[in-house]
């Protein structure tokens, strides 16, 4: 396998592992996929990961939609001081790896800086790709447990069923009924606890895990 390179190899290493969430207006999809790994990753104790969001057509500072807020609510997921965020070139370049919800946005993110395009992925298409990846199919020392999700992903991406069409997008709920919220919050919660479980994992291995 040749060899992926790191952003550790180059220099360009920040003291956490950062994960962006992109979506439209992140208003709906992004906030919650933010906020509930952001939870599920305090339930196993690891705080030391940015987990941040933004939307390629936000409207500035507007709260999380108050139907996503209730279902946040019901898991004791407090999303009262969210507010939205623009995506920028700065937030891309800084992350460690960046999930979106639709496949049109991860060109998008794609398009607004070309070289981030190795840690880019649908957020069900990481889930899927983490959960074929064969034992050892990265090596690597130094790696945050961000960085070596990305790489994971990335090396599945010619041999794992690299494109699930539109399996691999979140609907949006945008102004749509109830039910459709939850189904939409339902679809995100199995690819969020593939990546805190692989998180934790990563975490927790003596032969990949950072020295803090």
């Amino acid at each position: 396998m040749t060899a992926l390179r790191t952003r550790s190899e180059t220099g360009d290493i920040s003291s956490t592992g950062t994960i962006l969430f992109v979506c439209t207006g992140n208003i709906c999809r992004s906030p919650f996929l933010e906020l509930s790994l952001r939870h599920r990753l305090a339930q196993r104790s690891i705080t030391s990961v940015a987990v941040r969001s933004a939307g390629t057509e936000a409207l500035l500072r507007r709260p999380i939609a108050s139907l996503m807020e209730e279902l946040l609510a019901q898991e004791d997921i407090d999303a009262t001081s969210f507010r939205t965020r623009q995506l920028e070139k700065h937030m891309v370049r800084s992350a460690d790896l960046i999930l979106t919800a639709e496949r049109s946005h991860r060109s998008a993110v794609a398009r607004l800086l070309p070289s981030a395009l190795p840690r880019i992925f649908t957020v069900r298409q990481a889930a899927r790709l983490i959960n074929a990846a064969p034992a050892g199919s990265v090596q690597g020392t130094g790696l945050n447990p961000v960085q070596y999700l990305a790489l994971l992903c990335a090396s599945g991406r010619t041999i794992n069923q690299p494109s699930g069409g539109a399996k691999d997008d979140i609907p949006d709920p945008w102004q749509q009924s109830r039910s459709t919220y939850r189904n939409v919050a339902e679809t995100m919660k199995e690819p969020l606890d593939v990546l805190a479980n692989a998180i934790a994992a990563h975490r927790t291995a003596p032969s990949l895990s950072r020295t803090n």
